[in-house]
């Protein structure tokens, strides 16, 4: 797929090369003298290319295949989906498809890939958009009119992962339930902008000289606005210290959300800004 400019990409290359030999081939065998060598074709000089970034490679496999192989674009925000109180959504079409018998009009926190990304004009000439996000559960669809469609424009885009928060409400108590978004914005913002404090349990026992190694590196290089607690719980004994910050925050950086989430004895939770 790589193409330099101003020359063929490698895949047109490899084809024209393969094209022209079967042409050749098929000449010779065709001709009274059907043992003859056939003349040299030169294969093509392919171009190095960098490799591509996971997003770039599902893309193609998505594209190729029609669906990914090599994983799939939330994989880096599997944090983000367990801890920040994002509804799957398949939960959020069943809520969708009985509004109406059974009305649900709380704030929920939806994640997803940009899947399809609409920009349209209404009858009267103004602009509107068609939103449809897919996670791991589903894929469902919003439409964003007027001031929502000015304010969250940009985020139109196939291949943006976004986070969005909203509620099903009614204009008259006898219309239909719309859902109406409140917020939306990039999934990869929310650590730093939504993440009050972090919250870790772990058992004494579990307390090691490469937890308190890495903690002891991570966090002075890392500082932010994030609060951190730390419960040393004894549960046979129930007994339980809290170790906090008090003058200095911290960033949620990504080593400290690999080397926690790869750690299965630390119990990892969130306090989200309202």
């Amino acid at each position: 797929f790589h193409q330099p400019q101003g020359d063929l990409s490698n895949l047109e290359k490899i084809v024209r090369f393969g094209q022209q030999f079967q042409a050749q081939s098929a000449s010779t065998s065709n001709t009274l003298f059907g043992d003859m060598q056939m003349g040299e074709i030169v294969p093509p000089k392919l171009i190095p290319a960098s490799p591509w970034t996971l997003i770039e490679q599902l893309d193609h496999e998505k594209d190729v295949t029609g669906m990914y192989m090599s994983g799939h674009p939330l994989d880096n925000y599997r944090f983000e989906l367990k801890h920040y109180s994002i509804l799957p959504l398949e939960d959020f079409n069943e809520i969708k498809v009985n509004i109406a018998e059974k009305p649900f009009t709380k704030t929920v926190r939806l994640a997803g890939l940009v899947v399809d990304a609409q920009h349209r004009l209404t009858k009267t000439g103004k602009n509107f958009g068609i939103l449809s996000i897919e996670d791991y559960t589903g894929k469902t669809e919003f439409t964003l009119w007027s001031e929502e469609y000015v304010k969250y424009v940009n985020y139109l885009e196939v291949g943006r992962i976004v986070l969005l928060e909203g509620a099903f409400k009614q204009r008259f108590n006898t219309s239909p339930y719309e859902f109406k978004i409140s917020k939306l914005h990039l999934l990869e913002t929310v650590k730093t902008s939504m993440t009050k404090q972090l919250i870790i349990d772990i058992e004494p026992q579990d307390i090691d000289q490469t937890f308190v190694d890495f903690l002891n590196v991570n966090l002075p290089a890392n500082p932010g606005s994030t609060s951190l607690k730390i419960n040393i719980q004894d549960i046979p004994n129930q007994k339980k210290i809290s170790l906090n910050t008090i003058d200095k925050g911290i960033s949620l950086n990504d080593d400290l959300i690999q080397y926690l989430m790869h750690h299965k004895s630390l119990h990892v939770s969130v306090s989200v800004n309202t």
